[in-house]
């Protein structure tokens, strides 16, 4: 049952979760308290996660698991963006459309991991993380074969230009 109190609850109890994580952040801050070590008990309930992506990363792995996970998170965006670009570039709309879907899933399963669900239960970042590195594999081999290809007029237009300069 939905009532103001247990919204109350759930917002306390989730601030409560994030200054245990800042602690555990605080406790160990280069390596963290260790992968899956976060947990607080409350009445009734055992929060595992301080449901909050960058607490969780800081509190159990440190400074050097957060710098890891900004450096993930950046090139997926800049892979991503990268994709959109090169299949509009080839002009390829089904290509481009579902490289704006799986940056969509990515951001969308990115905030929500900012609210809920430990880094693990988080699939869907992962998913969407891994079908733009696809889609960025497969645009830039395109992208090359297209490039490869728009040499090769050139250096055919240049030797059928040269080969009429001959005969003149």
């Amino acid at each position: 049952l939905e009532t103001p109190l247990a919204h109350e609850w759930s917002t306390a109890f989730r601030l409560l979760a994030w200054f245990k994580g800042y602690q555990a952040f605080l406790s160990a801050p280069i390596l963290g308290i260790g992968t899956g070590s976060f947990t607080m008990k409350v009445p009734f309930m055992l929060f595992k996660y301080p449901h909050n992506l960058f607490i969780e990363i800081a509190g159990e792995n440190g400074i050097i698991g957060l710098s890891l996970i900004l450096i993930f998170i950046y090139l997926i965006i800049r892979l991503g963006f990268k994709t959109i670009k090169s299949y509009h570039r080839l002009n390829d709309k089904k290509a481009v459309q579902l490289a704006i879907l799986s940056f969509v899933i990515f951001f969308f399963a990115f905030w929500n991991s900012m609210f809920s669900g430990a880094i693990d239960a988080n699939e869907n970042i992962w998913f969407a993380a891994g079908l733009i590195y696809l889609l960025y594999i497969s645009s830039s081999g395109n992208v090359e074969a297209d490039e490869v290809k728009v040499v090769n007029r050139k250096r055919d237009i240049n030797h059928s230009g040269m080969n009429k300069n001959a005969l003149s």
